[in-house]
């Protein structure tokens, strides 16, 4: 009953340590991931913004270079437009394969004939191209173009051939992109004077889903200042496009080359709270956010199951096995160490087999039929008085070796009661198998010492739902007795 209770205790106060355990070294890791979210959001948010920003410089150097084309003049004239009766579309280089033939450098398509105004923003994002080839390695990062506010013409810096891609108003109008906000005089106030500009708070982010192929859309608004209001005029809006590859790619510059965004959930949510995933899943309830504008912001998640498979939540989810491990291994040897001690409780110390405890615990547990053996030395004490104590021990544990040795192990069981009596169980109801194997015993017991005479007498009977347990020990008792007054009269 006291191991019980202890072995009781010890998985109960087991079970709460190691819970204990498990909870801190939990909460640390989850700190842990919490503080890499908040990295990942400040990181991510800056390299972001540096994008936006820099996307909005090209967006105001055409602003700029159209302005300058307006007072001086443009070089060169506006060549003939090209127009193609399929499409219906107007424009220059439609095929998408003749370079500079027109005076641009990429692919103008318009609903209409093209017109001057049109040509110049041509003519000015060609430069401001060419001026950003010339000053950062960032170009031709990011697929880039231009819509014009009104929906009649887009411009490709690009070479963009009608087999790839034909204008059509009524997608840019679907995805919102023809509703650009005048900016309240925004960029002739950062021309005056930069400290009072506002940066990024014009961006526009569109996203269309299409499985790998979804594209971030990010948008900058190009002004016409060419009538000297302070009020800027929308002309148009420059797109920059993200592939799910683009943003990852940023995810990775911003946190350094490796596998960090395997686990990272990112979205942008703008000021009305609405979210456009980006990478990862849906971001969880346990996020953190980090400003990209007064426009958007960056919220980073992390997921917990995919960060314990990455490499850097490796020696949390390492620690976590360990901690298992040791908990199931330290069970595993507390409960093995109470059979052991439960077991030596029903053990006879000479012999190694059960003893009288062991078989008033069996007796109550027994189910089928059996048959009971009772066995007893013939002359033993003669031998202890004879040879000596020692040599009875040796006696009695060559006994217990000769009845091991000829019963099974899982089914029979073999009992010291005490001195040198002995009682076997055997699980079968062949009452002649077992009489052949008890023979066998008694004559190996025979085969003790050469000048030690060494003998045993037994007697069985059946053991089945029929007869109680004590009334069969008394018949076996009784035949071992018989069997006993036989020997005697032998000799």
């Amino acid at each position: 009953m006291l191991l019980k209770i202890n072995n009781a205790n010890f998985n109960i106060g087991a079970t709460l340590i190691f819970f204990l355990i498990f909870m801190v070294l939990t909460n640390i890791s989850w700190r842990h991931q919490s503080d890499l979210a908040d990295i990942a959001a400040q990181a991510i948010a800056k390299d972001i913004a540096e994008d936006f920003n820099r996307n909005e410089n090209f967006s105001d150097a055409v602003s700029v270079l159209l302005l300058r084309s307006a007072f001086h003049g443009a070089r060169g004239e506006m060549a003939y437009d090209e127009h193609d009766e399929t499409s219906g579309l107007y424009g220059f280089n439609l095929d998408g394969n003749s370079p500079n033939k027109h005076g641009l450098e990429g692919s103008l398509q318009s609903l209409g004939p093209v017109t001057k105004k049109a040509w110049l923003v041509a003519r000015s994002i060609d430069e401001a191209y060419r001026l950003e080839q010339s000053a950062s390695s960032y170009s031709n990062k990011y697929p880039r173009y231009f819509i014009s506010a009104l929906g009649d013409y887009i411009y490709f810096p690009g070479q963009q051939s009608l087999e790839k891609y034909r204008f059509r108003q009524e997608v840019a109008e679907r995805y919102g992109m023809l509703h650009a906000e005048h900016s309240g005089g925004f960029l002739f106030r950062k021309l005056q004077d930069a400290s009072r500009a506002i940066t990024g708070h014009i961006d526009r982010v569109h996203q269309y889903l299409n499985g790998e192929r979804s594209i971030m859309s990010v948008q900058h608004v190009v002004y016409d200042q060419s009538s000297r209001k302070t009020e800027d005029d929308v002309i148009g809006i420059m797109c920059f496009d993200y592939s799910l590859s683009d943003v990852r790619e940023m995810i990775n510059r911003a946190m350094g080359e490796g596998h960090v965004e395997h686990y990272l959930n990112v979205s942008i949510i703008d000021h009305h709270g609405v979210l456009i995933p980006v990478s990862g899943g849906l971001v969880h309830a346990d996020y953190s956010d980090a400003s990209i504008n007064g426009e958007y912001r960056v919220r980073v998640s992390v997921n917990h199951w995919r960060y314990f498979f990455s490499h850097d939540g490796s020696v949390d989810t390492s620690i976590g096995v360990m901690l298992i491990l040791g908990f199931i291994v330290m069970t595993l040897l507390h409960h093995r160490r109470v059979k052991i001690e439960a077991s030596a409780r029903y053990k006879d110390s000479l012999t190694g087999l059960y003893n009288r405890a062991y078989l008033n615990v069996q007796k109550r547990k027994l189910t089928g039929s059996h048959v009971l053996v009772v066995m007893d030395c013939n002359d033993f004490k003669l031998i202890n008085d004879t040879w000596g104590h020692l040599c009875g021990d040796r006696a009695l544990q060559h006994v217990g070796r000769c009845i091991s040795c000829n019963i099974r192990a899982r089914t029979d069981h073999a009992v010291r009661l005490g001195g040198d009596e002995f009682v076997i169980l055997f699980a079968t109801d062949n009452l002649h198998s077992v009489r052949e194997k008890m023979d066998k015993i008694a004559r190996d017991i025979t085969m003790f010492e050469p000048d030690v005479a060494l003998s045993a007498s037994y007697g069985l009977a059946a053991l089945h739902s029929e007869t109680t347990f004590e009334a069969a020990l008394n018949e076996a008792d009784m035949q071992m007795y018989l069997s006993k007054r036989q020997f005697r009269g032998s000799e």
